[in-house]
């Protein structure tokens, strides 16, 4: 089978979480370890101002504590187990996470930043720190910043440029903060209509020049939204997607 748009990558949503609880050193490892092109993580900040990883802003859902991120320091946050108690994993920090996997040139990172507020203090000080490890790492030419906060994008490019990618989402009203027209401040977008409105969303984006992304899909829709034009496809499970690109591509 041929595709107009043969650059489709396949990004492990917060590692691979069809095998290990999302998040974790476990789920990033399994994810590399399927093929993946990239990981998707998403950065949170603690009390005493430490970058971790987790989805959620309480960690109720996927470790046996109860509370906001926010509201922890980091020591305390590695009380915590994530996920079963038998796997014996705790709560990443965002500079473990590029210890452990920077160095491998064939991933990508697509980092969502997650914390709130319109263009506050927190919002400054997550995306420069984050900046600066990545420069620090060298992940620079391998990362996007994401953020449904349309301030994250905003202070991004205008503080920093084009040094990287900026992931937002469409329609641009699921994200918050939405001031101006994103358009020039995205070049990548995720949208999560199917049919007919997702094609009529790939070519709005595509004529923006910004790369349409999507989620979790049935095999027809996966085919079908790659001949549209969607340039990645974020999963739980990404082994399954990418045995059906590598089955289906000749």
């Amino acid at each position: 089978m041929k595709f107009k748009n043969k650059s489709v990558i396949i990004s492990g949503h917060r590692g691979n979480p069809a095998c290990f609880t999302e998040n974790t050193m476990k789920s990033f490892a399994s994810a590399i370890a399927t093929g993946v092109d990239m990981i998707e993580t998403d950065i949170h900040l603690t009390k005493d101002m430490k970058l971790v990883l987790m989805h959620d802003d309480d960690i109720s859902r996927t470790t046996n504590g109860s509370g906001k991120i926010k509201d922890f320091t980091l020591a305390q946050l590695k009380e915590f187990y994530v996920g079963d108690e038998a796997e014996e994993q705790r709560i990443p920090t965002f500079e473990e996470f590029l210890d452990a996997f920077a160095d491998n040139k064939n991933i990508s990172f697509n980092l969502e930043i997650k914390v709130g507020g319109n263009l506050d203090a927190r919002v400054k000080f997550v995306v420069d720190k984050v900046v600066a490890l990545c420069k620090e790492y060298g992940i620079c030419d391998r990362g996007n910043i994401n953020s449904f906060n349309f301030s994250v994008l905003r202070y991004f490019k205008d503080t920093y440029g084009d040094i990287m990618p900026r992931h937002g989402f469409y329609p641009y009203s699921v994200m918050y903060n939405v001031d101006i027209d994103p358009t020039p401040y995205l070049n990548y977008a995720c949208f999560w209509v199917r049919g007919e409105e997702a094609k009529a969303a790939c070519e709005f984006l595509t004529k923006n020049n910004i790369y349409p992304c999507t989620c979790e899909t049935s095999k027809e829709e996966f085919f079908e939204l790659i001949n549209y034009g969607c340039a990645m496809f974020t999963v739980n499970n990404p082994k399954k997607y990418i045995e059906w690109l590598n089955n289906n591509e000749e």
